[in-house]
């Protein structure tokens, strides 16, 4: 398995919002990303959101006591 902090490639420790079928969904100070939760390894970088909850299809995100529904791109 992998951990983060990994000094020797510059990478920190991000944020964990959600896991889904083998996704890590995080953020860190530049932004967003989501993570093979496996390997570690960045699956994609330029996320909008990271969402508190995933499920098949979309992405939920609770905000100022409201759950918003993203739809899963891709």
């Amino acid at each position: 398995m992998w951990s983060l902090p990994d000094r020797a490639s510059g990478r920190i420790q991000p944020e964990l919002h959600a896991a889904y079928h083998g996704l890590v969904y995080a953020q860190t100070p530049r932004g967003e990303v989501i993570l093979d939760a496996q390997s570690g390894v960045d699956k994609v970088t330029n996320v909008s959101i990271a969402p508190d909850v995933v499920v098949a299809g979309y992405g939920l995100v609770k905000k100022d006591y409201q759950l918003y529904a993203y739809a899963a791109i891709g």
